[in-house]
């Protein structure tokens, strides 16, 4: 405060002091950590709740508990609910974790009290794949009989999993097949996983014959 320029005396500045009001769930956001990340159950995404009030700001002297919904067949959350912290660095905020053991996208929606939180709710993870593994990897054969003139073919297809048993449509994967025997022949013995298409994290090589057997 001044007079004619000059500030007043006494205490000057003055300092007002505002809290954060009533935490309320329109008020209060969840947020979820980025990536794609892996089904191998262990990588995870963080879902972050954050307690404000109706005007946004953050609310970090009262403890708020927050619920989550369940993802779904096939990914799993830490836990169905938190509460916020009251000190420390994560005052005001509560997390939970997402993984996965089947590729896909989940939703998880976050409410306070029943009702949902505002923003981006639910949120969205989304699981691909892992590595390729040769135990969660399968083969399988069309079906028969057919008839040994040299042209009617069986179709050895392979499919390129995870130890999951997630199909891997990203990378390419190179398998091998033993030779079938005398009277019989493949169109090749090794074959490479497309990575687009309809036919993406497979292969196949067609088996013919000119020997019953």
């Amino acid at each position: 405060a001044t007079l004619g320029g000059a500030n007043v005396g006494g205490t000057n500045p003055v300092t007002g002091t505002f809290t954060a009001g009533s935490v309320t769930a329109t008020g209060s956001r969840v947020a979820i950590s980025s990536g794609t990340k892996i089904a191998n159950g262990s990588d995870a995404y963080t879902i972050t709740a954050s307690a404000q009030d109706a005007n946004g700001n953050l609310n970090t002297s009262a403890a708020t508990t927050f619920s989550f919904s369940a993802p779904g067949t096939g990914a799993a959350l830490s836990a169905t609910s938190c509460t916020t912290a009251t000190s420390g660095a994560n005052a005001g905020t509560c997390s939970v974790s997402l993984t996965a053991t089947t590729a896909g996208s989940y939703s998880v929606t976050a409410t306070l009290g029943g009702t949902n939180l505002g923003g981006t709710n639910p949120v969205v993870g989304t699981f691909a794949a892992g590595s390729v593994t040769a135990a969660g990897s399968r083969v399988s054969l069309s079906s028969g009989p057919k008839t040994a003139n040299g042209t009617d073919a069986y179709t050895i297809t392979v499919a390129a999993n995870d130890a999951d048993g997630n199909l891997n449509t990203s990378a390419a994967s190179t398998f091998n097949f033993s030779a079938p025997g005398t009277g019989a022949a493949l169109s090749a013995t090794t074959c490479t996983t497309a990575t687009t298409g309809a036919s993406a994290g497979t292969c196949s090589v067609t088996l013919t014959a000119t020997v019953a057997g």
